[in-house]
């Protein structure tokens, strides 16, 4: 996990761990709590949504404003096509999606070069009635170092149609420019194998590993060697061959969740991102051109004009502890109160996909959310829930000083911020200089409790600095289950 003081992308990622365990298969639910799991029905629509994420110089990280298209065919025939944009943290969603399978499209800016429009896409994407298919992530790459991975994926000799595959692909996530230098991430993508088996991924060289599995609704899970060191413009051929699935065992689901309330996309986000990409281009040690170039951009960003006020995101993230080879997806389902009826939220259909961001437009901060997670295996059989995690998202952060852009004396430097209920802690991080950008903090990051809503700036020297203030749950920010991010302010320090 990323420690609560490095910056990542645009917020901190603070979680903290609630232990839970599955009785096993066929058990009853805890006592009260009802799961309701819709019958797919193919006359009504769906949604199809996920994360974008970008991957350059073996670093991984979210895509905001990214340009997202869906298209395909409706299985009733006709063409179907639309666009949206990514949200703050490469979350996108399409509704009223006529069922069928479709392609998932990304273009973004590439983080160390913000003329290089990078690109990446996932196929087999089925649209399921009204059951949501909501982790249909896509990684998105320098379209000239890419590699294509293809195959067919059979069972007793068939083509396994509609069976997962998955490719997770394994980088630094963007910690790793500020010092955290064995802080990784994966992220994983999966698509329905076509009517006669066959897949296909294009997938960016940088990454540091990468991994191919398959199953089918009544398989195993069949894995193949990692892949290591590949080729741009190369076409790497791996088949597959499923075995008859085992009875499941099911695994006790320890689930992690951290609610974040995140500022609307406006101009002051996207300044954000382009600080966040100065950064990593000096990290990556950037020609000067293309540092310059950046330099620019940081400074006069494009506007964002959409205006959607404070976001909030619940992500939700667990792990399997046992080995367990039945285990052939997750169901996640969210309620309103305690003892449900616990909803379908969607599913995480592969065995390696262990986190769910639910990132629904009409989630608020003003409301509790419980969730629970129960696995499922090949012969359909579902486990019982874990145990309800609850979350109460942070109210979003007003700033009260100085105003953006404002010039202050150095001797009376200081930021503030009005008082979040149910907040504990508050973090502020500064950073100098848009023109000449560090990527690490100008001030050593202090957590601020017992309703401090201010911190003093005099310390640092004369010059332009930007800082952005964070809220969390709790006083150790590591332990969080709620976190209120702030927009980056500008703030000019002057000598007395």
């Amino acid at each position: 996990m990323v420690k609560w003081w490095q910056y990542c992308g645009l917020v901190l990622a603070c979680a903290v761990l609630f232990a839970g365990c599955s009785s096993g298969p066929n058990s009853n639910n805890p006592p009260g709590v009802q799961l309701t799991t819709p019958v797919e029905d193919s006359t009504k629509p769906s949604s199809i949504g996920g994360t974008i994420f970008t991957l350059s110089g073996s670093m991984i990280d979210q895509a905001y404003a990214a340009s997202v298209t869906l298209s395909g065919k409706a299985d009733a025939g006709q063409d179907y096509a639309t666009s949206t944009l990514s949200r703050i943290r490469g979350g996108y969603q399409f509704v009223n999606v006529p069922p069928g399978v479709y392609t998932v499209t990304a273009q973004a800016h590439a983080a160390y070069d913000a003329t290089l429009i990078i690109s990446g896409s996932i196929g087999g994407v089925r649209a399921r009635g009204n059951i949501p298919t909501l982790m249909a992530n896509v990684l998105v790459g320098d379209p000239t170092q890419a590699t294509t991975l293809v195959g067919v994926v059979r069972q007793n000799g068939q083509p396994a149609s509609g069976a997962i595959v998955s490719v997770d692909i394994t980088a630094y996530t963007t910690g790793y420019a500020q010092g955290n230098w064995t802080d990784k991430v994966a992220v994983i993508l999966s698509q329905t194998a076509g009517s006669d088996g066959s897949y296909r991924f294009v997938v960016p060289t940088s990454g540091l590993h990468y991994y191919l599995a398959a199953h089918s609704d009544t398989s195993m899970v069949a894995n193949l060697p990692e892949l290591t060191g590949l080729t741009a413009g190369a076409t790497l051929n791996n088949d597959f061959a499923l075995a008859t699935a085992l009875p499941p065992s099911y695994s006790r689901i320890i689930p992690d969740i951290v609610a974040a309330t995140l500022p609307a996309p406006t101009a002051d986000a996207s300044r954000a991102v382009h600080i966040t990409q100065l950064a990593l281009a000096r990290a990556l040690h950037a020609p000067a051109t293309r540092l310059a170039h950046l330099e620019r951009v940081a400074a006069t960003p494009r506007p964002v004009t959409r205006d959607l006020g404070s976001i909030v995101e619940n992500d939700l993230y667990w792990t399997l502890p046992d080995n367990d080879v039945g285990v052939r997806g997750f169901h996640v389902y969210r309620a309103a109160v305690s003892t449900g009826p616990f909803t379908l939220l969607g599913s995480a259909n592969d065995p390696y996909l262990l986190f769910f961001f639910d990132n629904d437009p009409t989630l608020t901060w003003t409301q509790h959310y419980y969730y629970t997670i129960a696995n499922y295996a090949a012969n359909g059989q579902t486990s019982a829930p874990s145990s309800i995690i609850g979350v109460q998202p942070l109210a979003p952060i007003t700033v009260t000083g100085p105003a953006d852009g404002q010039t202050v004396v150095q001797a009376t430097a200081a930021v503030s911020w009005q008082p979040v209920p149910g907040a504990l802690a508050y973090t502020v991080l500064v950073f100098r200089d848009l023109p000449t950008y560090n990527a690490l903090p100008a001030l050593e990051p202090v957590v601020h409790t017992q309703n401090e809503i201010q911190q003093n700036m005099s310390t640092l020297p004369a010059g332009t600095y930007w800082w952005t203030v964070s809220a969390c749950n709790a006083v150790d920010p590591n332990v969080a289950t709620a976190a209120s991010y702030s927009a980056y302010r500008k703030m000019i320090i002057t000598a007395p």
